[in-house]
């Protein structure tokens, strides 16, 4: 009995543990007035974060969406938002030669019909809540303009149309 006791431990000790994979978090976004603004839905993947956008009600247009450093959206300038996401301290803009904040978003998402969408992948950016870069704390805002990708702080994009916080989800 002593000897299957001991095996059993071993054996267990001999698996590995594997962490449990980070869960999508959906951020759901509200203009000035407190509507539905859309949402930005943030996953895994292969290399650090598939990114969603899908923006609604908002006046049409691109608009330049980013992940700002603050933890919290204060209707009706979102000021309370912070600048852009910059762990690093880098330059604004996928366009600027010594880098992009890792706020930035690779292109501005275009409203037609009421709707706007836009999918791409961030290996800049992580899931995991005690990375640098890892995006819970902070919050999406859309502005109110197309981003330039590279005109310091925050790519000509205007004023804040809406804006969201990004909550880590419960375990």
């Amino acid at each position: 009995m002593r000897l299957a006791s001991v095996a059993a431990a071993a054996l267990l000790a001999a698996v590995p543990v594997f962490a449990a994979a980070p869960k999508p978090v959906k951020v759901m976004l509200k203009d000035a007035n407190g509507k539905d603004a859309g949402y930005v839905t943030f996953s895994p993947a292969k290399s650090g974060v598939k990114v969603m956008v899908m923006l609604a009600n908002l006046p049409a247009g691109e608009h330049a969406v980013h992940v700002h450093a603050g933890a919290t959206c204060e209707a009706p300038s979102f000021q309370s938002a912070g600048g852009h996401f910059n762990p690093e301290n880098k330059h604004h803009g996928f366009k600027n030669p010594e880098g992009h904040h890792d706020g930035d978003f690779p292109e501005s998402v275009t409203m037609t019909g009421g709707m706007g969408h836009k999918t791409f992948d961030a290996d800049y950016l992580s899931l995991d809540p005690s990375a640098p870069n890892s995006i819970y704390g902070h919050t999406v805002v859309v502005h109110e303009k197309a981003d330039d990708q590279m005109t310091d702080p925050a790519g000509n994009a205007g004023s804040r149309l809406a804006c969201g916080v990004i909550e880590k989800p419960a375990m």
